[in-house]
């Protein structure tokens, strides 16, 4: 009798330790950022076999890809996730090399959101190594949100 009040006991607690609730200073930290910011945060990127287009899973990454096990031709997307403080338009580029040579770049405009997803496909035409580097543009000049790379096999 005394293991099953035990293992009830224990099958209740886990459950709500990993639930966790972020602490009020965190969460007034991420709300001031989004109503006070002045820069966007770059809280998710993603290689995605494909972007979800409706239901739950609109916008959302579907089926994460290995970044070192894309061949040519592989039909592959970066996934961004953004929070953008209130009232800013953000430029970000992207900037695709291969072989340490630029090979393709794009730009996009980002919206006030807690949550603004976005997303580029790959270049995946010719095989070899790729870097990916997303930067914020601010008075002409460019800071690095991120840097990734991937690999492109025959």
């Amino acid at each position: 009798m005394k293991r099953i009040v035990l293992v009830s006991i224990f099958m209740l607690v886990v459950p709500a330790v990993c639930f966790a609730v972020p602490g009020a200073e965190a969460t007034k930290e991420v709300l001031d950022h989004y109503w006070k910011g002045k820069v966007p945060v770059l809280v998710e990127s993603k290689f995605c076999a494909e972007i979800g287009k409706d239901g739950a899973n609109k916008n959302e990454c579907v089926g994460d890809v290995d970044p070192a096990k894309i061949a040519q031709g592989d039909k592959v997307y970066l996934w961004l996730n953004f929070m953008v403080p209130q009232d800013l338009t953000p430029s970000i580029s992207i900037l695709f090399s291969r072989n340490n040579r630029p090979e393709r770049s794009a730009g996009v405009e980002l919206k006030t959101s807690l949550k603004y997803r976005t997303w580029t496909e790959l270049p995946t035409g010719k095989p070899g190594d790729y870097t990916i580097q997303v930067d914020q543009e601010v008075n002409d000049s460019f800071t690095t949100l991120k840097s990734l790379s991937y690999t492109v096999g025959q």
